[in-house]
């Protein structure tokens, strides 16, 4: 039965060397996915009925597309886990989005044969770039654009990397230090890095609907305790290259640490410093602009809204613009950046946004990675466990 945003879903079935293109997928139940400012589409899961019988029928080789309508296009993702309930006939499918790619990429950078092409400073959007155009050469990796990855304005020194990181995380520490910029691999599967426009991409008002969704709930919550007037940042033992590209480790295996105070804010709340461990960081400027932005960011606003909307038809990315939010008695409460945006499709088009300061000393994965060996996806496997649990990823 169509329901009222005309929700299609398709897959590109992989059979032997033969692919069956846009094939629509029957009897979907429900479904919901992911996106984020750190990673942009990460995972979407479905609720599926009748069409299929057994669990073999699915393939991780399947690429599945969620769509609004014929030409709105949402989500892509493949098959990483798939329950069945017996009880009610339904298959629940977890689709992982291309950006998966980038958590099996673990760079060795510079490469001794290119190291004396680099500067021993530059802007992180260069890093970015000389990342991505030596690790996204194997067949199967997103494509990028250099062009369309703009410098920043921050100047940090060579990020030297040794395999202990995942291209994924190394990203998420880039995009910190750029400014908590977005980046992600887009519906083109092509990788984007960039900031967050100044534009606004929509409106919300508590309680009323001006065309972007009716807001049924806000949940506000206001965190002083998440005011910092400093940050102490450590990082990995400092390392440099020598004449012929090689690392060069100091005699004294210390860590790299430094504090990072913000006078001002010293000033008006006393002394609130934190500590975080940042992976790749191993020289000053690094370790600066990751802690400047963060203080900047996490002292832009003491709150954290969470939004949950209904009937919401329109596209929605962090990467697309703020968001202004007005409360129930219209008062503007801010133009604010998404963190992490949740679309749920059922007999309602359901959309939860989270607003405001990042998660930064909690449990967000994509400011704070933990280290893991090579092959194990610590966030994929937390979302993939959560869901199939019947709980939400965090």
């Amino acid at each position: 039965m169509q329901t009222p945003y005309q929700r299609i879903i398709t897959r590109t079935r992989q059979v032997g060397p033969f692919a069956y293109q846009n094939e629509v997928v029957q009897s979907v139940r429900s479904c919901e996915f992911e996106v984020r400012r750190s990673g942009g589409r990460t995972w979407a899961s479905l609720h599926l009925a009748r069409e299929f019988r057994e669990l073999d029928e699915f393939n991780w080789m399947d690429e599945y597309r969620i769509w609004f309508a014929p030409n709105d296009l949402r989500f892509v993702g493949r098959v990483a886990g798939v329950r069945r309930r017996t009880s009610g006939g339904e298959f629940e499918v977890i689709l992982l989005s291309p950006v998966l790619c980038l958590e099996g990429v673990w760079p060795v950078f510079p490469s001794p044969a290119a190291a004396s092409e680099h500067p021993s400073e530059a802007d992180v959007s260069y890093w970015v770039r000389s990342l991505l155009n030596e690790c996204l050469t194997a067949q199967g990796m997103p494509a990028f654009d250099p062009d369309a990855i703009p410098d920043c304005g921050v100047v940090i020194e060579m990020p030297i990397l040794e395999g202990n990181w995942s291209l994924r995380t190394v990203l998420d520490v880039l995009a910190v230090m750029a400014g908590f910029w977005n980046w992600g691999v887009d519906l083109k599967d092509n990788v984007y890095f960039q900031p967050t426009p100044d534009s606004i991409q929509a409106q919300f008002h508590v309680g009323m609907e001006r065309g972007w969704g009716k807001v049924v709930s806000l949940d506000d919550r206001y965190c002083p305790y998440e005011t910092l007037t400093s940050i102490k940042v450590y990082g990995e033992v400092p390392v440099s290259l020598g004449e012929n590209g090689q690392i060069v480790r100091p005699e004294h295996r210390t860590a790299f640490s430094k504090s990072f105070p913000d006078p001002t804010m010293t000033n008006t709340y006393g002394n609130n410093q934190r500590v975080v461990h940042v992976p790749m960081v191993r020289a000053e400027k690094q370790a600066a602009a990751y802690a400047n932005a963060c203080l900047t960011r996490v002292n832009a606003t003491s709150h954290k809204y969470e939004l949950h909307v209904s009937n919401a038809l329109r596209p929605l990315d962090p990467a697309c613009g703020l968001i202004m939010l007005h409360d129930e008695v219209g008062e503007r409460l801010g133009e604010l950046p998404a963190e992490r945006i949740i679309f749920e499709l059922g007999e309602d088009a359901h959309v939860h946004i989270h607003l405001g300061q990042p998660d930064l000393f909690t449990d967000n994965l994509s400011l704070l990675p933990h280290k893991a060996e090579k092959g194990v996806l610590p966030d994929e496997t937390r979302i993939l466990s959560s869901i199939l649990d019947g709980e939400k990823a965090s």
